[in-house]
């Protein structure tokens, strides 16, 4: 798609630019506007909501409190008492008078849907609204009444009486045991079944615009009129208040959950903050007239473009199309003299910058090629290696295999990283090695002549340089600095990094060279790349850069070259 783009023409892109520019504008001026709104809106949204889940909560907290008055006034109930006393000692009687009772005490608060009473014995008695299945397995469970006995006289909330219950609605039961007032032992016990309504009641006057209601018990929602899309995968079991913002921008939910203090139950409140809270007819008005005006300077504005600018660019480009058949020449157009005429004569100035360019890199090119292959043929020239295999014959001669062994590797070794690949660059570890294998095929011949060490900081033997460039100079070092000196000398390789460049130098103990001598090899016309001048007319070249080397010598003591090149 962007390539598309990019391939239109300077038209279409400025009108799609304008385009881009103006719906920019649109989103943006939308986003300050609802984010400055939006962000009261919600801190306003928070504070609401949990002062209207705490007025809910403490609804049914009310509720649950007259519910445990009811349970009390059942466990003082003479007529209950009797049937726990005597059971079904008494026959029938105590027990309907018992029903009885309940059933008036039922019949006072509209949400109890069923009393349960359980003597001792495993009997009961209830009185229902509606059709209750109990299953008293259930409630005979072990684990299911030692919860109950841990309450010391309190209450525990459980739904459907945790699986005891099963009916048309699910209902919350509210179970506690029946102590004897004057020994305070269990003699029965007690649930009451609350039906939904006693939650749906808590939060009735609070429901309509954005704001949805809903408990959970433990992590599942079982009433209210909320939606499970709503609530999502939020975990709804919670030990402390929490709220959550969801959405973005247009529409927002904030969600709070709170729990009821001492029930394993959980309100849920979700309100909504749509755009239309955000945004009054007034405010719409004014941004409606803002965008119109912009539309209006857009459209104002490509015009002005199109006349002055593109449609002479249009111009220039018809006029350079040569260009890409190849002909590197200049335009002629006439132009005003502003920026398109600067543009013309930029690039008129550019085309003669450009065949200036490629004549001096057709000329680089050459000389680099002829360099490079200069380097080749001085070291494939036969008295190397001539020499080299007379000294091997000599050692055979001698009878010393391994010398002999050692030899025919070492030459072999230099000649495959000599010409192996026809890369132009090597790493200076690369570079380094030809010269140890260089220097080793030399010692077979002149190893009283001299000693080579190394100095050569690790971090940089990755580093690529131009292949050969050290060769010749230590070949130099050996013919024309320790041999004509007559005495056992040493040649140093230091290769390190200072102020970010790479220094390599080439050092020898030989018989130096004095300033003339170097000004007459440095401006010698005889344009040989093998030794200094032309290693360094090589690295020159290569690195476009005319600071590359340095010399330091004193007659009869050492010559010491110095190559600085940057690191790349």
């Amino acid at each position: 798609m962007f390539k598309r783009f990019l391939d239109l023409k300077l038209k279409q892109k400025i009108k799609y630019l304008f385009l881009f520019i103006i719906m920019s504008y649109m989103i943006i001026f939308f986003m300050v506007y609802a984010f400055v709104l939006k962000r009261n809106m919600v801190q306003y949204a928070f504070e609401n909501n949990l002062n209207t889940m705490t007025a809910v909560g403490n609804n049914l907290e009310t509720e649950f409190v007259t519910i445990n008055n009811v349970s009390k006034l059942i466990l003082t109930d003479s007529i209950i008492n009797k049937y726990l006393d005597n059971g079904y000692k008494e026959g029938v009687r105590h027990a309907q008078e018992a029903k009885s009772a309940l059933f008036d005490l039922m019949n006072t608060f509209n949400h109890i849907n069923s009393i349960y009473v359980f003597n001792k014995e495993g009997g009961y008695i209830n009185v229902s609204r509606n059709t209750v299945k109990l299953d008293s397995a259930r409630i005979q469970e072990h684990q299911w009444y030692d919860e109950i006995v841990q309450a010391a006289g309190g209450y525990r909330i459980r739904l459907d009486g945790e699986g005891a219950f099963s009916g048309k609605e699910q209902v919350i039961s509210f179970i506690r045991l029946m102590n004897d007032i004057e020994t305070q032992q269990p003699k029965g016990m007690l649930i009451i079944n609350v039906s939904k309504s006693i939650f749906t009641s808590t939060y009735k006057d609070m429901i309509g615009g954005n704001k949805s209601f809903g408990y959970a018990y433990g992590n599942k929602l079982f009433c209210g009129n909320l939606s499970i899309e709503q609530i999502g995968d939020l975990a709804l079991e919670q030990k402390y208040y929490v709220q959550y913002k969801e959405g973005f921008i247009v529409n927002e939910n904030v969600t709070g959950l709170y729990p009821i203090e001492n029930m394993p139950i959980t309100l849920i409140a979700v309100e909504k903050i749509g755009i239309s809270k955000m945004i009054s007819k007034e405010a719409g008005w004014i941004i409606g007239s803002i965008l119109i005006l912009t539309l209006i300077a857009m459209s104002m504005i490509g015009v002005f473009i199109s006349i002055f600018i593109t449609n002479p660019i249009e111009k220039l480009v018809a006029t350079m199309k040569s260009f890409k058949q190849g002909k590197v020449q200049k335009v002629s157009l006439s132009v005003a003299n502003d920026e398109i005429g600067d543009l013309k004569e930029s690039y008129n100035g550019m085309i003669k910058e450009m065949n200036d360019l490629i004549t001096q890199l057709i000329n680089k090119e050459k000389f680099i090629q002829k360099a490079e292959l200069e380097v080749l043929q001085e070291q494939i020239k036969p008295h190397f290696l001539y020499n080299t295999l007379d000294t091997i014959a000599y050692l055979a001669l001698e009878n010393d295999a391994i010398h002999v062994y050692q030899a025919l590797e070492t030459l072999g070794s230099f000649y495959r990283k000599f010409l192996s690949k026809g890369s132009r660059e090597i790493t200076i570890k690369g570079e380094i090695e030809i010269i140890k294998d260089y220097l080793s095929l030399q010692k077979l011949r002149y190893e009283e002549v001299f000693e080579d060490e190394y100095n050569i900081q690790d971090d940089l033997l990755d580093v690529k340089i131009p292949k050969l460039i050290l060769q010749p100079l230590v070949e130099n070092s050996l013919y024309h600095g320790l041999r004509p000196k007559g005495e056992k000398g040493l040649i140093k390789i230091t290769v390190e990094k200072l102020e970010g460049q790479i220094h390599i130098k080439v050092y020898d103990s030989g018989i130096g060279i004095d300033v003339e001598q170097l000004h007459t090899i440095m401006n010698s016309k005889e344009h040989k790349s093998f030794g200094l001048k032309g290693t360094i007319e090589r690295i020159r070249y290569y690195y476009s850069k005319e600071d590359v080397f340095k010399v330091r010598s004193e007659v009869g003591v050492f010559t010491e070259i110095e190559i600085i090149i940057p690191v790349i």
